[in-house]
């Protein structure tokens, strides 16, 4: 997280939006292999669930 407070310095939105895309690339990993890291398909649309929403509140405040 530190690199990408360099990376973007005080664009906070910028640092909020990538923080967003980051987190949905990752979600997308743990959906192709949930079986070999044990999680439930209920879990991982929970997960999928905040991250949307967690989007949406980026993108609501950083118009």
């Amino acid at each position: 997280m530190d690199a990408e407070k360099i990376k973007f310095g005080n664009d906070k939105c910028a640092l909020l939006k990538a923080a967003t895309a980051t987190r949905g690339a990752m979600l997308d990993e743990i959906a192709k292999h949930q079986g070999q890291c044990g999680l439930k398909e209920q879990f991982v649309d929970m997960l999928r669930s905040q991250q949307s929403s967690f989007g949406s509140q980026a993108a609501a405040v950083c118009k």
